[in-house]
């Protein structure tokens, strides 16, 4: 059987292989389109010869590092594994050509395109070996051009090869690194091979994108390795007088034979490369900035210092670019970025980290950020960064999406789904507007303030930052598959406001551009899932992949001036979302980033009244919302990563943890009474009936057209009560089972009901309400809401059901509650006692209940935070 039908045969489930595309020393690749994504990818099976003497487990083990490894310049790893005996990893597929079929086609390259490619692979490079990760193995071929810009592929699964084959690689043939490009101390052999063997091969490309031909060439790999070892190159100004001296200089410094003599990293490469001012025109300037680079390291090792590092907390980057439109502009030395943790203390959490981690102050003097100090709610802090402690907001309780007036004088935020601004100084907040979507907002010079889309607006919208009722300001073309407007960014001139138009999914994401005074709306053929903000006339922006991009902007024309650059390293992204990101920059430049991400990861297990805790699983994973089974024999819970979110079942008899459903989108859970079968909420709205055992596919039970998070299906199976987001209120809703009838209200009032539970006779839901100002836990009759009873006193929220249908469990601040009630003659509570405190580590007021409870309600399922929160930086 040949290769390509052995994958076949083993991959169809995942993958469906077109056609091989290419072939290398180490891999044949083939296109391909993956099943679950819809989407073209570059599978590359490693040659049968070098597998069998590599290991399955070996090379997955090593292959792993390169996993983690995200910068705009390196292309990721998706998944590897081994195939019917054949190893195999896949990449995104680029539809762009390599740098050799480039040089190829125009043998030369203008000097400051050569000098672009080289400084953007460097950084990539100086990115990689900060990992731990050499690519010991570039060449023009393993460098991609996507839309302009240099793309490494492969990166590190030279490195996972060598690691994972040993001394055994040599049975193969196989010689890891190209003669052309190769490294002195690869060419003899060298067991120790660190970073600046990367950068002698990245000068020996950038040595030819220059001349036209590598620095040392022969008519055998043999002759070009002696001459590799011995030769010095030709100068370069000798053939191209054009190339500029300090050129000249780096690259002669970093193709040194000894990698001692050659620049300590590729970002000072990077740095000589682009050293204008001629302090590159000989080896002893070059020698004499490298000193100044060591001490200035030196310098920079004292703000690494953990008292320095309690001082603050922001990024100030310049987004400076080197451009020119139309005339030279003056050169101004890059501000060097620097970065500080912020310190928070023990008292105090991580509060609601969306959609982006902080705010930032355009002067970057003030930070806004959401914190909790158990038992209290989550509410807004802001901390200064002359300052050591953070300063609580006051009214700004469950505040979400804090951004700063263009003069830093004011904090606009949601809440309650309103839109509400604050001073600092200590006065009550202000109401704006209804809003509520979390959706992203912009507020704009000319002192109006735009919003993403939220309730009945599914374009963005337009409010005075005084108040009133926001009004449409653009309408998602349906026509083209717009779904929404999201996340607006203004520019300086009040008018000009950069948005994303969301078709959804994050991959098919576009920028655009919308004027306030004609309202039209332009689209830029840029792909980005979140605009940022508009810095020194530059549009910064997210991409897919968590790229920090940015764009020169022509307001006045609505267009791009050129192509987009990478500003940032790459930022985490909460897949199966609609730009959720982990970063924040103000219109100074300003930035604030997140460590750790959004996504708390912890251990599941059981908590006991005295805080014990015994775990259920070994894995730290993002478990959200468990379920134990009403059989008792497992665990259902929503995991969520970088990937999305979906159900896994942990069978308790066998302690085996594996995934259900495959959507990527699922909000929450829900056992069916017979154990068998689980109602399915996901993120698109659709409720679906998933078997837990077996292979039978999962069946549609219904659909709401409006955001509709989670749900819980009546005992006999015939009814879905829903939480859904409609006319910029939650209410309940009654969808029904398989019958095709339209969904209605069950629950419509002014205020916000979440969370809904059926009791275990079928004839009450447990929801949540903030109808008295702050969130309790009711009941309502079902299917005729007309009785009405409150169940908690002095705050409740997420409630459960206990197997008997007369205890109800929910939490209050930092306590989980149980309510005694009986229903002879009339429904009431008779005594509410607490099973457990210290439940802030995981009870999260939310669509849902983050936990659940024994059948005596004697013990909390929950999961045990491993890391806090995410630190901002």
């Amino acid at each position: 059987m040949s290769d390509i039908a052995r994958l076949t045969e083993a991959l169809s489930d995942r993958y469906a292989i077109d056609r091989e595309i290419g072939a290398g020393g180490m891999a044949t690749v083939y296109l391909a389109r993956d099943l679950k994504h819809d989407r073209q990818v570059a599978l590359k099976v490693l040659k049968p010869e070098l597998g069998a003497v590599l290991g399955v487990e070996r090379f997955l083990s090593e292959i792993k590092v390169t996993a983690n490894l995200q910068h705009p310049n390196l292309l990721p790893l998706f998944d590897s594994g081994e195939a019917n005996g054949l190893l195999f990893y896949v990449m995104p597929y680029v539809d762009g050509e390599s740098l050799r079929a480039r040089l190829e086609r125009e043998k030369q390259f203008p000097v400051d395109e050569a000098v672009r490619i080289a400084v953007a692979i460097a950084n990539a490079l100086h990115y990689a070996h900060a990992h731990g990760v050499i690519h010991r193995d570039l060449k023009p071929e393993n460098i991609l051009l996507q839309a302009g810009q240099p793309v490494i592929a492969d990166f590190g699964i030279a490195l996972a090869v060598s690691k994972a084959g040993g001394s055994r690689i040599t049975q193969t043939g196989l010689s890891l690194g190209t003669p052309l490009y190769m490294s002195p101390e690869q060419a003899t052999g060298d067991r120790v091979v660190d970073g600046r063997s990367d950068i002698y091969s990245l000068a020996a490309m950038t040595y030819e994108m220059l001349t036209g031909e590598p620095p040392h060439t022969g008519s055998t790999a043999q002759a070009i390795i002696a001459r590799v070892l011995t030769d010095k190159p030709r100068p370069i100004r000798a053939s191209r007088s054009a190339v500029p001296e300090h050129v000249e200089a780096a690259l002669e410094h970093a193709l040194e034979k000894l990698p001692a003599d050659r620049f300590s990293s590729a970002h000072d490469f990077a740095e000589a490369l682009t050293d204008k001012s001629g302090a590159g025109a000989s080896r002893a300037t070059v020698a004499r900035a490298e000193a100044t680079r060591v001490r200035e390291r030196s310098w920079r090792s004292r703000l690494r210092d953990p008292v320095v590092l309690g001082l603050g907390v922001l990024t100030i980057a310049s987004l400076g670019v080197a451009s020119s439109v139309g005339r030279q502009a003056p050169v101004v030395p890059a501000l060097r970025p620097i970065r500080f943790f912020v310190s928070m203390g023990d008292s105090l959490q991580q509060g609601l980290p969306f959609p982006w981690p902080a705010a930032i102050s355009p002067d970057g003097g003030t930070i806004v950020f959401s914190g909790r100090r158990p038992p209290k709610d989550p509410q807004l802090y802001a901390l200064r960064t002359d300052q050591l402690e953070p300063q609580p907001i006051p009214g700004t309780e469950f505040g979400s999406q804090p951004l700063f007036s263009p003069d830093g004088q004011w904090v606009e935020f949601e809440a309650g789904l309103k839109e509400k601004k604050v001073r600092l100084d200590g006065s009550a907040p202000v109401n704006i507007s209804s809003g509520g979507g979390n959706n992203g907002a912009a507020w704009t010079t000319s002192n109006e303030l735009v919003l993403g889309a939220h309730g009945k607006f599914r374009g963005l919208s337009r409010v005075s930052v005084a108040g009133g009722e926001a009004v449409l300001l653009t309408t998602p073309d349906s026509a083209h598959g717009e779904r929404n407007h999201l996340w607006p960014t203004a520019f300086p001139d009040g008018k000009t406001i950069a948005f994303v138009l969301w078709y959804g999914e994050l991959s098919s994401s576009r920028l655009a551009l919308v004027s306030l005074d004609d309202r039209k709306v332009v689209p830029l053929d840029i792909r980005g899932i979140r605009a940022l903000a508009v810095v020194d006339g530059r549009l910064v922006y997210v991409q897919a992949d968590g790229a920090v991009m940015a764009v020169s902007i022509d307001a006045a024309r609505k267009r791009a001036l050129d192509g987009p650059i990478p500003v940032h390293d790459p930022v985490p992204v909460v897949a199966g979302n609609n730009g959720n990101s982990d970063v924040f920059v103000s219109s100074g430049g300003a930035i604030v980033t997140a460590q750790g991400g959004a996504i708390a990861k912890g251990e599941l297990g059981w908590f006991e009244r005295g805080r014990a805790f015994a775990a259920e699983t070994r894995e730290v994973r993002g478990y959200f919302a468990p379920r134990r089974s009403p059989d008792g024999k497992r665990i259902a819970v929503v995991i969520a990563d970088g990937q999305g979110s979906d159900v896994w079942i942990n069978d308790l008899a066998t302690a085996t943890l594996s995934r259900i459903t495959t959507i990527g989108s699922v909000n929450c859970a829900e056992w069916t009474r017979d154990s068998r079968s689980l109602l399915v909420a996901s993120r698109r709205g659709e409720f679906w009936l998933q078997p837990a055992v077996g292979a039978s596919p999962a069946r549609l039970l219904g659909r709401m057209k409006d955001l509709a998070p989670c749900g819980t299906l009546s005992p006999d199976g015939r009814s879905i009560v829903v939480n859904a987001l409609t006319d910029n209120t939650w209410d309940l809703w009654t969808l029904p089972v398989d019958s095709g009838a339209v969904p209605k209200r069950y629950i419509a009032t002014p205020a916000l009901e979440w969370a809904p539970r059926f009791s275990p006779d079928g004839k009450w839901i447990a929801f949540d309400s903030d109808e008295s100002g702050s969130p309790e836990v009711y009941l309502r009759s079902f299917p005729d809401p007309s009785s009405k009873v409150q169940v908690s006193a002095g705050g409740g929220h997420s409630p459960i059901w206990l197997p008997d249908g007369k205890r109800i469990v929910y939490s209050a601040g930092d306590a989980i509650i149980r309510a005694v009630t009986t229903g002879a003659p009339a429904f009431q509570v008779l005594s509410r006692d607490t099973i457990m405190v210290g439940a802030a580590t995981f009870a999260i007021y939310g669509n849902t209940a983050s936990y659940d409870v024994s059948p005596d309600g004697r013990r909390v399922l929950a999961a045990r935070t491993a890391n806090r929160g995410a630190r901002l930086i």
